[in-house]
């Protein structure tokens, strides 16, 4: 029996209209990833030409920690310092296992290992091209994308064989799987949190507790919530795959030193830089670190042992002695660390401290005026949209965390890297806002529902 008329013709007018939502979208969809792949293209010609005006290599670096690893990772002499030969974990080892394959390949690269940080940069460009368009469309990311691909303050770190730029990635794909969470919180988008948080913890832990909170806001925040306990059940589990990522590290590490490692053995050497007369008493270097206090600390701890988690621990406890009979001090040097984490207090000497770990001078000044420039706008830009429906929370928790681990360290400007990734997601959305506004049109690559919406009239036009 043949249907009547009117419904056939209501039956293929919706067709139509899902057709041609589906034409739209994948039009939208092919432009934004053309576009994508041209400012990621830009970003790598960039990168590959800043390596190659990067300082030469230099021994006594974090660079050289991180090279040495990755070179001996696949011989006898696995995780043992280059200089005295005996087992090390001054850093997280994410960063040297990612680069060592190519140091495998390539026993005798040194400068060219640099290169592989390079794609590291680049993908957090296409990543936070992807992320700017959760928060606020195609347009936004591309925004975002452009924004990461020229802001020195990523790449100035991506063409040193380093962390930073293995956390910053971690961080966009964090805010990325964060954000996809608000259209259903799903057990693989949990765990994938807990992954990266796991990964983080191997690269730069003091970033790790941020990407928790996230992971704990978007269980929260859930429109599935169905009980407190099945999302402290969904919180666990991501607490306990970032434990299964780190455990492995921390069980080799028993066999290897006289004090238990769980991460890495930096914590003393960066307290007891961070806490002595030069850093609470010294106007010069009041709030920051001092290179006389590193070396006299190392000089007591290689004293008591020659292994490195006892030298960390005495570090450690020189460090917190000090600040606790120094207490009434705090309140400025906590000050002071922030005033050398935002660049207000003497940035020709954070220049001139980038230049020994191999930052051209030229870069490192680079990076503070643009930290300046993009900081106000987004202050600004924040502020003026702050009833607009933003992820508030989610830029105040990223912003929050760069300021609280520099109060508690030391004001290095590496430590913005999760602030840095709300910067560029804020003026983001800001220049969107403005350009919308000053066109007087609508974004050209439409929402989901923007692009339900024309098919519904098309379908009533019909």
């Amino acid at each position: 029996m043949t249907p009547p008329r009117s419904t056939a013709d209501a039956d293929g007018m919706t067709l139509a209209a899902r057709s041609l939502r589906s034409t739209l979208q994948r039009t939208a969809s092919s432009s934004f990833f053309r576009v994508l792949t041209v400012i990621a293209a830009a970003a790598l010609a960039w990168r590959l030409i800043y390596v190659r005006l990067e300082l030469p290599y230099a021994a006594l670096t974090d660079e050289a920690w991180y090279m040495g690893m990755a070179k001996e990772l696949f011989g006898p002499h696995a995780w043992t310092s280059i200089f005295t030969g005996l087992p090390t974990a001054q850093h997280g080892p994410l960063t040297s296992i990612l680069v060592s394959p190519v140091a495998w390949l390539f026993p005798h690269a040194l400068a060219g290992l640099r290169n592989v940080m390079v794609l590291v940069g680049v993908a957090n460009v296409v990543m936070m091209g992807l992320t700017g368009r959760e928060v606020g469309g195609e347009k936004v990311g591309l925004w975002a994308a452009g924004l990461a691909a020229v802001y020195p303050d990523f790449w100035v770190r991506d063409g040193l064989v380093v962390s930073e730029p293995v956390a910053a990635l971690l961080v966009t794909c964090s805010v990325y799987v964060y954000l996809r969470c608000r259209r259903g919180v799903t057990w693989p988008k949990i765990l994938t949190l807990g992954l990266l948080a796991g990964l983080v913890l191997l690269a730069r832990p003091e970033i790790a507790p941020v990407l928790f909170v996230l992971a704990a806001f978007a269980i929260w925040r859930s429109p599935q919530r169905t009980s407190w306990v099945a999302d402290l059940a969904r919180f666990a589990a991501a607490l306990g795959v970032a434990a299964a990522v780190i455990v492995p590290w921390a069980l080799y590490n028993e066999g290897r030193f006289a004090d238990s490692v769980l991460l890495s053995n930096n914590i003393g050497i960066t307290l007891a830089g961070a806490n002595c007369g030069d850093t609470y008493y010294s106007s010069a270097l009041i709030g920051y670190d001092s290179p006389a206090c590193w070396n006299a600390a190392q000089n007591t701890a290689t004293k008591v042992s020659s292994d490195e988690s006892v030298q960390s621990a005495v570090m450690k406890n020189l460090g917190l002695t000090y600040a606790e009979h120094h207490w009434h001090r705090l309140p400025l040097v906590v000050s002071m660390r922030v005033a050398w984490f935002l660049g207000l207090y003497r940035p020709g000497w954070v220049v001139h401290m980038g230049t020994l770990g191999g930052q051209p001078a030229w870069a490192t000044w680079a990076q503070g005026i643009s930290f300046y420039i993009v900081a106000l706008a987004a202050a600004a830009l924040w502020w003026r949209q702050r009833r607009a429906n933003w992820p508030h929370g989610l830029f105040l928790a990223l912003i929050l965390n760069s300021f609280l681990v520099a109060a508690t360290f030391v004001g290095h400007w590496r430590y913005r890297v999760t602030m840095d990734v709300a910067l560029v997601l804020i003026v983001a959305l800001g220049i969107d806002q403005w350009s919308t506004r000053r066109g007087g049109r609508a974004d050209s690559s439409p929402s989901d529902g923007q692009l339900s919406a024309v098919a519904d009239a098309t379908v009533s036009g019909a």
